[in-house]
């Protein structure tokens, strides 16, 4: 890395051992991450194991959502002005931890096997245009565009 900045012309500063405040925007954003991870966590009561799925939605929710140092804008249209967006990024958001019902592909099931499969939303997929869906019960996730979310109704605090 340092040849890399000596050719680029960066000068590379670290800040001191055990001071996180000295590191400014980036301390800032890994709080908020680290909150809104939290927040959806305890709110629909989904397991602790599911903290990466729910920092990567977290951070997928921050980026759709406006920032007044945008002149509220999002962080996805201001790069969709420099770039073309994949439609991975573009995927409305939804709450994290509700109901979703994947559909079953005709070519897995007989006429009197169920349509779909009741799971739990935990995230989008980073380099495919989808959602995962957890099944607890066959410890499966689905990645799939092809599902119904009933997000009034989170998956584990009817289970319980």
């Amino acid at each position: 890395m340092q040849e890399f900045f000596r050719e680029n012309g960066l000068i590379h500063q670290t800040s001191c051992p055990n001071t996180p405040q000295h590191n400014g925007v980036a301390e800032w954003k890994n709080r908020k991450l680290l909150e809104m991870t939290r927040a959806m966590i305890f709110d629909v009561q989904v397991p602790t194991w599911f903290w990466p799925e729910a920092v990567t939605t977290s951070a997928y929710l921050l980026n759709m959502l406006p920032s007044q140092i945008l002149n509220h804008r999002t962080h996805v249209h201001i790069l969709a002005t420099q770039t073309n967006i994949p439609p991975v990024q573009m995927l409305p958001p939804l709450v994290f931890g509700c109901s979703v019902f994947v559909h079953i592909p005709k070519y897995n099931k007989t006429k009197f096997d169920p349509c779909a499969e009741k799971c739990v939303f935990v995230g989008y997929v980073t380099h495919q245009k989808g959602y995962r869906c957890y099944n607890p019960i066959i410890n499966r996730v689905y990645v799939t565009m092809d599902c119904d979310f009933l997000e009034s109704e989170y998956f584990f605090s009817i289970q319980l």
